[in-house]
C-alpha cells in the first residue's frame, strides 16, 4: 500500500506523522498497489508486479506483436492494453501478389506486417499500384482491405485516327502513363477537349474533342 496525501493525488508520502493527537498530514489515503497482471503475448509481467498507483509500467510484447500502450497502476487496477497480432503475408496471400515480386510489399524484410503497418506492393517492372487508399493496412492480424492489385502501365498507344478531332502529337504528350495516371486531352483547332487520357490497367481510355460551332 502507498500512503498518498488524497486518492486522487500523484504525491508520495514517506511517512505519517502522529502530532499532539492528529495526524500530519491530516488527510491522506492507502491507496493499493497493482499485482501483475495476465495479457496474451505480452512477457517479462512480473517486473510489474507491485508497482504503486500513479506509476506506469512498460508493457513488453513478444516479438512481432505491437503494445497499444504502457500498464499504468490506478487504485490497484492496471489499465488494459493489449499486444497486437501482426499479419501473416505468407497465410493471407499463400500465391503471392500478381506481378509483384516475391517481397510483396516495399520493405518488408519478412511475410509478416506489423500491426499498424501498410503494405505498399512491391510491383514488377511495367506494373504499378499508386492508390494508396488500397494498399492494405494490418489491424489486430486482419488486412483492410484483404487483397492488394499490381496494375498494368501503359506502354501503347492512341490510335488517333479513330479519335475525332484529336491533335497528331496526343501520343506524344502522353506517353509513359502509369496505371491511375493521367494526361490532358489534346485537340485539333476548333475543337474542345471534355475529359482527359487515363491509363487503366494497361488501357489507355481517351476523352473526347467536340467541334466548336462556326458563325456564318
Amino acid at each position: 500500500l502507498t500512503a498518498r496525501l488524497a486518492v486522487d493525488s500523484m504525491q508520495d508520502l514517506a511517512s505519517v506523522r502522529c502530532r499532539d493527537g492528529a495526524f500530519e498530514p491530516a488527510h491522506f489515503a492507502c491507496v493499493e498497489a497493482c499485482s501483475a497482471p495476465e495479457i496474451a503475448h505480452a512477457v517479462n509481467l512480473h517486473f510489474c508486479h507491485g508497482v504503486p498507483h500513479g506509476h506506469s509500467c512498460e508493457l513488453q510484447c513478444e516479438p512481432r506483436y505491437r503494445k497499444t500502450g504502457d500498464l499504468y497502476c490506478d487504485r490497484g487496477v492496471f489499465t488494459t492494453p493489449t499486444c497486437s497480432r501482426p499479419c501473416d503475408l505468407g497465410a493471407s496471400w499463400p500465391q503471392g501478389v500478381e506481378h509483384a515480386t516475391a517481397t510483396m510489399c516495399i520493405g518488408l524484410m519478412e511475410e509478416f506486417l506489423a500491426d499498424g503497418q501498410a503494405c505498399t506492393p512491391d510491383c514488377l517492372p511495367g506494373f504499378s499500384s499508386l492508390d494508396e487508399a488500397m494498399h492494405p493496412i494490418c489491424t489486430d492480424g486482419a488486412l483492410s482491405p484483404a487483397t492488394v492489385r499490381c496494375h498494368a502501365d501503359c506502354n501503347g498507344t492512341l490510335d488517333i485516327n479513330r479519335i475525332s478531332g484529336a491533335a497528331a502529337d496526343l501520343n506524344e504528350v502522353c506517353t509513359g502513363l502509369r496505371h491511375g495516371e493521367d494526361c490532358p486531352m489534346r485537340c485539333k483547332e476548333a475543337h474542345t477537349a471534355l475529359g482527359r487520357v487515363r491509363c487503366v490497367d494497361g488501357v489507355l481510355i481517351a476523352g473526347e474533342c467536340l467541334a466548336s460551332c462556326l458563325s456564318t
